[in-house]
């Protein structure tokens, strides 16, 4: 079986720009802060990233147990 002809990509109208002069979405607060033994869920939970699952898991644990206590 011969193989596909697979075109060059073509970069000459691409156009980039500096990575310190763009704006970020994310800070240094976002990120995960460390774990530590004997810790509380609670802390657990406010130690996550708040970014992608980690804004939405704390939430789901919370209804999680609200449904559990009724």
């Amino acid at each position: 079986m011969p193989k596909p002809s697979i075109e060059p990509l073509d970069f000459s109208d691409l156009q980039t720009y500096s990575v310190y002069g763009r704006h970020s979405k994310v800070t240094i607060e976002d990120f995960a802060r460390p774990l530590s033994a004997g810790m509380r869920v609670s802390e657990l939970l406010a130690a996550l990233p708040a970014q992608l699952a980690g804004v939405d898991f704390p939430e789901f644990v919370r209804s999680v147990a609200k449904s559990i206590k009724k």
